[in-house]
């Protein structure tokens, strides 16, 4: 990371310097994407210095959202980012606008966790569920006013998607945001000019970038399926289904719901809400064996078409073309024999073998 992304924070007294430490340990298991990034910690008696990366952008009462469709998106991804915060052990434990960072691309990057408290396993943190819908609300009182007809009931939707339902995840949050937004991004294409069907479900592609940083004390996900809090180091730009859904300019040309995977210490997104992924390291059709890499295969049940990928991306856009298609397929399995994964795809009344290596 450049030095211009570089923000230093200093500490004077014993009390600033204490909750300056304390939220250096936090980041330092939790460097997360949508997180602000430790970059180092230093203390000496009272005085302490951090240094942060990804801290130098306005936060939200400085960049507020103009409409459903950006606070909605902004809205899921937040959402998904707290949920991955829960999973790896911490709490937040003070959401508030002015700790929420917003990107050049109207994504938002946690910070401000000087009051984070570890959690037991399977703990969910209440007071950052209620929090978020509040924010949310709050940011939903602020949009523009606005006599669009299509915006008035976007918003209602929204509201209601903002609001904390009793006993619900951050996850649950974001999986019903990603919905909306999904729906919000198809009716966007309505008035874009179609594509074959048939074309568009030759191809999903996915965006994928390197944080350069370990993954603390997340644990590994094999298996991404619909409703998924997890936040993802890359995209996916959708392509695959029955309509486009890439949403125009100036919004990125890309899907933050799909399923996530780790693996070789990053994270990759692949798909969209409702696809499953599976990880193998695949036998080759001939009997040839495997190559000893592992890659993920993806199943998209709405359609029952298949993706493997062959490698992994370093940066940019990895493509793969639908290996075949199995109606009635909800789920793909992974059979290991003689060391190598034999790919499945599985429903009712279906069981197929998928040749993937």
């Amino acid at each position: 990371m450049s030095d211009t992304n570089e923000t230093i924070r200093q500490a004077a007294d014993p009390v600033a310097a204490d909750q300056m430490e304390h939220e250096a340990q936090i980041l330092a298991d939790v460097q997360l994407p949508g997180v602000v990034v430790l970059l180092g910690f230093s203390r000496r008696g009272n005085m302490a210095e951090m240094k942060l990366g990804e801290a130098d952008h306005p936060d939200m009462t400085a960049h507020p959202v103009v409409d459903a469709v950006a606070l909605c998106r902004l809205g899921s991804a937040l959402a998904r980012t707290i949920a991955e915060v829960h999973r790896a052990g911490i709490a937040h434990g003070d959401l508030r606008s002015d700790v929420v960072l917003v990107d050049q691309a109207g994504m938002p990057v946690l910070s401000g966790f000087t009051s984070a408290r570890v959690v037991s396993p399977g703990e969910t943190p209440d007071d950052d569920v209620k929090a978020l819908g509040s924010l949310l609300l709050g940011a939903h009182g602020q949009l523009r006013p606005s006599d669009d007809g299509t915006e008035l009931k976007r918003r209602r939707r929204l509201n209601k998607a903002c609001r904390p339902v009793r006993h619900e995840t951050a996850g649950d949050m974001a999986a019903r945001l990603a919905e909306l937004s999904h729906s919000f991004q198809q009716e966007t294409t309505d008035d874009v000019v179609e594509e074959s069907p048939t074309d568009l479900d030759q191809s999903i592609r996915a965006r994928v970038t390197r944080t350069g940083r370990g993954t603390g004390r997340l644990r590994r996900v094999s298996v991404a399926v619909a409703g998924l809090a997890a936040v993802a180091v890359g995209v996916l730009a959708v392509r695959g289904g029955e309509r486009a859904t890439i949403t125009p300019p100036p919004a990125p040309t890309v899907s933050p719901d799909g399923p996530v995977i780790e693996h070789d210490g990053q994270r990759f997104q692949l798909g969209a809400v409702g696809d499953v992924v599976v990880v193998g390291d695949w036998s080759a059709p001939d009997g040839a064996g495997c190559d000893g890499l592992p890659t993920p295969a993806l199943l998209r049940p709405s359609t029952g078409a298949i993706y493997v990928f062959d490698t992994w991306a370093g940066e940019g856009v990895l493509a793969a073309d639908a290996t075949t298609v199995v109606s009635g397929a909800e789920t793909l399995e992974s059979d290991l024999v003689n060391g190598c994964s034999h790919l499945r795809a599985v429903g009712p009344g279906v069981d197929s073998q998928i040749p993937a290596g």
